[in-house]
């Protein structure tokens, strides 16, 4: 199947030669004396005779990648692409989110090796692409097609250029996850359609969840501010640094009046995002709703509330889906391994199998035409979100999602907004968080206006 698929994609598709890139791990032994020498040619340059016409499946090397992700369930992902790629290694070294692209920065500074796969979160990939590290995957040797993306996904993963400098594992058309259990205390039903239809504003949020109780104890809407950030901001597609010029007022200042208000009218408990008590939080019965990206079911809900199977389910947030993470794949233009991390990739996004795999392991939607397109393919009813077929109605929602756009200035948002956002819990207004989210990122990055 994998030669089925990169057949469809991939047109004259060409390996990196020993020769054209320096790779002496590539297990490429056809490379004569004469084209060895020309080691430092450029990797655009396949037209030359040392690049070698081969399958991908015959890439062989150790490719080096630094993730985030769940330990184990990358080991039976990588598990699955060694068997169509038994020749090539993956080493998988851990790395926080958190601490991705200051680790990328510091080797790049002493020119030290990067990985030979790099991950980027879309939260900070518009850094990452703007750091000139990434090969341009539209090119050759790879010639990836970048139509047989879903073009919702093109803008996280090009530049302004028009390159490609990464391929996306996830697509993430987001909406809001619910407690069985307590829908059906408070309001009657479990159904999502039912609930997407009662809350359709912020407002009919307040309204419910103002002096809302079972068993007379207090409950709230969400658990944390940053869940409603995440959404209403999700709406918008217009990045908050634009020409090197800040835009808070006009890109954030409505997402904190609303996460203001709704702080005011006590619908939103203390807990702080990624904490440990925020984790702990799952498993209790204070919190109905949660911001849900596919991913997050997996790496989220389920592990924090083992117990909690058959009283999940999933329906669409106040204002509609939004776009929430993910995750693109790129390879580090230095990389001597190019071919095999080529292979790594191109499986991961356009195989079948690899698909399949990332799909039912992790929730990953690909946004890959071919695969999108396909009936039922994203299609996953499970016992644990109550039968619900969450995989379809993730797919079902992808068409009304914006995403914004990348930038180079990323990688200090997250950290900034964290700060505007403890600013409204301290009881300051909106626009007082957003004069003092301005005033951090200027001083913090001076160039800015």
């Amino acid at each position: 199947m994998f030669k089925k698929v990169i057949a469809s994609v991939l047109t004259g598709v060409m390996v990196l030669g020993m020769a054209a890139c320096g790779n002496t791990e590539s297990g490429d032994s056809t490379a004569s004396a004469s084209s060895s020498a020309a080691s430092s040619s450029s990797v655009a340059s396949t037209s030359s005779p040392a690049a070698t016409s081969t399958d991908f499946t015959k890439a062989s090397g150790t490719v080096v990648m630094w993730n985030w992700e769940n330990q184990d369930q990358l080991k039976t992902a990588i598990a699955d692409f060694n068997t169509r790629y038994p020749n090539v290694k993956v080493e998988s070294v851990p790395v926080a989110s958190a601490d991705y692209v200051k680790k990328i920065q510091t080797a790049v500074a002493a020119k030290t090796a990067l990985p030979d796969v790099i991950r980027g979160e879309v939260g900070f990939r518009g850094t990452l692409f703007d750091m000139d590290i990434c090969e341009d995957l539209s090119q050759a040797p790879y010639n990836f097609d970048k139509t047989k993306l879903a073009e919702k996904s093109l803008p996280l993963v090009t530049n302004d250029k028009g390159q490609v400098l990464g391929a996306p594992t996830q697509f993430n058309p987001s909406g809001i996850a619910y407690r069985r259990s307590m829908t059906k205390k408070l309001f009657n039903t479990d159904d999502p359609k039912e609930l997407a239809d009662k809350f359709k504003t912020w407002e009919d949020v307040i309204a419910a969840f103002q002096n809302a109780k079972i068993d007379g104890k207090k409950v709230y809407a969400f658990r944390s501010v940053r869940d409603i950030f995440h959404i209403v901001d999700g709406y918008n597609p217009q990045n908050p640094i634009q020409d090197g010029t800040i835009k808070f007022n006009e890109v954030y200042l409505p997402t904190f009046q609303v996460i203001e208000k709704m702080w005011k009218a006590g619908v939103i408990n203390k807990y702080d995002m990624w904490t440990p008590a925020w984790n702990a939080s799952f498993a209790k019965s204070e919190d109905v709703f949660a911001a849900a990206a596919p991913w997050f079911l997996k790496y989220v809900i389920e592990p924090n509330d083992e117990k909690g199977k058959g009283d999940w389910g999933v329906t669409v947030a106040p204002g509609g889906m939004f776009n929430w993470g993910g995750t693109a794949l790129s390879i580090w233009k230095d990389s001597k391994v190019k071919d095999a991390a080529w292979g790594y990739i191109a499986d991961q996004i356009l195989n079948e199998n690899g698909v399949k795999n990332s799909f039912t392991t992790g929730m990953n939607i690909t946004p890959v035409k071919e695969f999108i397109d396909k009936p039922g393919f994203f299609s996953q009813k499970e016992e644990y979100w109550g039968g619900q077929d969450v995989g379809q109605f993730y797919m079902d929602n992808m068409d009304a999602v914006k995403v914004k756009s990348l930038g180079k200035y990323d990688n200090f948002l997250e950290n900034n907004f964290v700060k505007g956002l403890l600013e409204i819990k301290k009881g300051k207004t909106a626009q007082e968080a957003v004069d003092f989210m301005i005033a951090d990122m200027k001083k913090n990055v001076p160039e800015l206006k």
